[in-house]
């Protein structure tokens, strides 16, 4: 994060920032010997919780606002750290760790909010019958094994056949223009990777 006030001037949408400020607690866990923090909001020990477990690319910030609107319907909510540049095999202890946290300092009642890489990690955690009652994803998990979804990222049509154009020379551009911003649409069309049929 470029300094502490950069999340409240960029993530946060609706509500005052300052407000979600003076709610926002930190706590710290251990997991595979190093200490590792956790964002939190409290409503009481008694009350369900929440874990939100963010993308490769989120840090526990970008997720104050929502979390502070799941604290204000009467949850405790608590946000992993930024997750990008670690494995899902290394993210599943970390997350089991804070969920073994979170169980004995609050209580077991845990539910989990996951996009993106946090999305894979307890996706993989949840068949391993990890600790939490309840799972929502957000752009995440997608069933790797299926046929639209193949076609959907690796394919030669629409968004498919853009990032087979744009990222061989990604590369280069970055390092020629290192603040290029590309917009997702260009590479990514999540309208391709859902299964909108019943099954």
């Amino acid at each position: 994060m470029k300094d502490k006030t950069y999340w409240k001037q960029h993530y946060v949408v609706y509500e005052d920032a300052d407000e979600i400020e003076r709610h926002i607690k930190l706590a710290n866990f251990t997991s595979g010997g190093q200490s590792f923090e956790l964002v939190y909001f409290e409503k009481n020990k008694n009350a369900q919780n929440i874990l939100i477990s963010p993308g490769s690319a989120g840090h526990a910030y970008v997720f104050a606002e929502l979390g502070y609107q799941m604290y204000c319907r009467g949850y405790n909510v608590f946000i992993m750290q930024k997750e990008g540049g670690h494995t899902v095999s290394e993210l599943i202890p970390r997350h089991t760790d804070a969920l073994t946290y979170i169980a004995k300092n609050f209580n077991e009642r845990i539910g989990v909010f996951a996009e993106g890489l946090g999305g894979y990690v307890v996706f993989y955690l949840a068949l391993a019958n990890g600790p939490m009652k309840s799972l929502a994803f957000q752009n995440a998990p997608a069933i790797l094994t299926e046929k639209r979804w193949h076609e959907a990222i690796f394919g030669g049509r629409g968004a498919a056949g853009r990032r087979k154009l744009i990222l061989p020379f990604a590369k280069v551009l970055v390092k020629a223009f290192p603040n290029i911003k590309l917009p997702i649409r260009l590479y990514l069309d999540f309208k391709e990777l859902v299964d909108t049929k019943e099954s």
